[in-house]
């Protein structure tokens, strides 16, 4: 990942090879509160253009890109992880369905 920092916007690059599309989107839309996100795609990478309030100090700035990049690696876990457990998942719902009645019911 790399950032530049101008005008009260930021430009992080994403490669995709290393964190999911959707998991970009969820940490992006975490931080909606501090900053917009634009998203765009260039290739192998993806363009992440960050815009701060006029007010917004360049501390302020770099902890906000901290927590992100933090975030990011939050939300690419949680994905892999529901990859991983989905047929244990699958399997304790069916159970909890069948024991319940409601299959048969329909």
């Amino acid at each position: 990942m790399s950032g530049a920092v101008s005008n009260g916007k930021v430009a992080l690059r994403v490669d995709r090879s290393i964190y999911d599309v959707g998991a970009v989107k969820r940490a992006a839309y975490r931080f909606l509160d501090k900053c917009s996100t634009r998203l765009q795609s260039d290739g192998q990478e993806l363009v992440l253009e960050f815009s701060f309030p006029p007010a917004t100090s360049q501390e302020q700035i770099d902890a906000v890109l901290a927590d992100f990049h933090k975030e990011l690696l939050d939300q690419d876990l949680r994905q892999d992880i529901a990859r991983e457990t989905a047929g244990y998942r699958n399997t304790i719902l069916s159970l909890a369905f069948r024991a319940s009645g409601l299959q048969e019911r329909e």
